[in-house]
């Protein structure tokens, strides 16, 4: 909304919101002794159908708690699997001490482990797990997936490379 007026399409909107990434991205990059900085990408149309997906309990204490839980993972490189899968184990006892059952858990595991990681391929994986979640959410969740490719594709067009970033449903 700050980059472009609300009337712009998602398309218009996309160029200069990955304008200001790269620039960031560029910034970033040329500090002395920084290391690699990695981009992802989120929307908050795609958190709310995730955790939609995730089925969260109902209660707003045990909601916020399995969100904190579940958004622990992302402070993670996508990159770095093994980084997020060594969380797991902490993040599925305190989601099992909320009392979530086995289904929600393991859709809790597919939004840390399985659906994150590089742009193309996280968008198919979201595509084919969340979009059939539910059709209430499915125009607003198609339109932030079209969105995000659209920003994960000027951004490689641009010189970013692919393992610096991608796409994480959690990212708030």
């Amino acid at each position: 909304d700050i980059v472009c007026p609300r009337f712009s399409s998602p398309t218009e909107t996309a160029l200069p919101e990955a304008e200001s990434i790269l620039a960031v991205v560029e910034a970033a990059s040329a500090l002395p002794d920084a290391g690699p900085c990695e981009v992802r990408l989120g929307h908050a149309a795609l958190t709310a159908a995730a955790l939609q997906f995730a089925a969260l309990p109902g209660g707003r204490d045990a909601r916020e708690a399995a969100q904190q839980l579940l958004a622990s993972a992302a402070t993670a490189s996508l990159a770095d699997s093994a980084a997020r899968a060594k969380r797991w184990p902490a993040i599925r006892v305190g989601l099992e001490g909320l009392g979530l059952d086995g289904a929600q858990i393991g859709r809790c595991r597919a939004l840390v482990l399985q659906l994150p990681g590089e742009a193309a391929a996280a968008l198919h994986r979201l595509r084919s797990r969340l979009l059939p979640a539910g059709p209430p959410a499915a125009p607003k969740l198609a339109a932030a997936l079209d969105h995000l490719q659209e920003l994960a594709s000027h951004l490689a067009h641009w010189g970013v490379p692919a393992g610096r970033g991608g796409i994480d449903p959690l990212l708030t």
